[in-house]
């Protein structure tokens, strides 16, 4: 059966909620679809639990490192992998909406090359926490300069995309710069304003975690993107004000 999307999940000591993510992708509306999980070398119940799942649907390509490589390189692993048209990525402790996908697709389908969507904020126990991000309908490199409205968990690509244009992981933020890389090729990307997927916010890392991806994105701009001093201290104030506005005002 010919594949519409590969669902890239890279998993480490998930066991909480990896179940729950891979349900959400095994109950899409869009069933032309193969589910590639790599366990990065888990030392709780996250890969006994993924061999359980996998049992129950051949949809689910289940793989394990023979090392811990990290986010990135567990990413570029199962991109490899992917046999599908286009390739969505799903963090192991995020969840979808059941017409993510074909949402996604059908704009695929219609030449856009990057499909994004909105989403909201839960708790560990799934709760909803705060005000949804609501996606504007298409950004480009200028716009995604003060303002990442691309998640791993919302974004659908061509597969020759993603595949020709690895994660790299020299970064902390190594998705945004992968996305400022593919928007330079792409010119621009799409999104839909419904909530499609629900980013789950893990409360006892978060204030450490900001104070450093600042720190982190500020790098970027200058050795990645190669901006000029006065040009970074100006997207970054605004980034930094957009993300006030989007993780602390409910």
């Amino acid at each position: 059966m010919e594949i519409d999307v590969s669902v890239v999940m890279p998993a480490f000591n998930s066991e909480e909620y990896i179940e729950a993510a891979v349900k959400s992708v095994l109950t899409q509306s869009l069933t032309s679809i193969e589910l590639i999980v790599v366990d990065d070398c888990s030392t709780d119940q996250t890969y006994f639990i993924l061999e359980k799942l996998a049992k129950l649907d051949n949809r689910i390509r289940l793989y394990k490192n023979k090392q811990n490589l990290g986010v990135a390189k567990t990413r570029n692993f199962g991109i490899s992998l992917a046999k599908g048209k286009a390739i969505a990525l799903l963090d192991s402790d995020d969840i979808w909406e059941t017409e993510k996908l074909s949402l996604q697709f059908q704009l695929f389908k219609q030449g856009n090359k990057i499909v994004y969507c909105s989403y909201d904020f839960i708790n560990d126990e799934g709760q909803t926490t705060k005000k949804p991000f609501i996606v504007p309908e298409s950004t480009n490199y200028t716009k995604m300069l003060t303002s990442n409205v691309i998640s791993c968990s919302t974004i659908l690509s061509d597969a020759k995309l993603l595949k020709d244009n690895p994660f790299s992981d020299q970064y902390y933020h190594e998705d945004y710069v992968l996305w400022m890389q593919l928007i330079k090729i792409v010119k621009h990307a799409v999104g839909l304003s419904t909530i499609l997927a629900h980013y789950r916010l893990h409360e006892n890392s978060r204030s450490s975690k900001k104070a450093n991806a600042a720190l982190q994105r500020w790098k970027i701009y200058r050795e990645e993107l190669g901006l000029s001093f006065l040009k970074t201290t100006y997207v970054f104030a605004i980034y930094a004000i957009k993300g006030i506005i989007k993780y602390y005002i409910h």
